[in-house]
């Protein structure tokens, strides 16, 4: 039950554009797709241990890695959820928390 969790998710963000793929040598539709491990406490408190963007010809498979600073500004939220990026934080956020006011509780007097 307890333990150290990590997986793997992809994420298809959508259609980009249609271009040239250098695999088809043809005019065709590229998504976007977003590749990334998680690894976490009890598969709960997570964060991302890697994160790779690809343009993906849709009809060949072709792939090619995106930079990932150009990609993330096109976003008005992030791909990757909040407890998926940020759930260990949460977690040592609120041990600390929880010490700081048992110190202060019991030992402040």
């Amino acid at each position: 039950m307890y333990g150290w969790f990590g997986a793997d998710y992809t994420v298809n963000l959508g259609l980009v554009d249609h271009r040239q793929c250098e695999y088809c040598k043809s005019i065709q539709p590229f998504h976007l797709f977003l590749r990334y491990h998680t690894a976490g406490l009890w598969g709960l408190f997570n964060y991302v241990e890697d994160q790779k963007y690809f343009m993906v010809c849709m009809t060949c498979r072709g792939a090619h890695e995106a930079v990932k600073s150009g990609v993330e500004k096109q976003f008005e939220r992030h791909p990757i959820p909040f407890m998926r990026r940020h759930g260990f934080y949460l977690l040592a956020a609120t041990l600390g928390l929880a010490l700081f006011l048992y110190f202060v509780v019991f030992h402040g007097s």
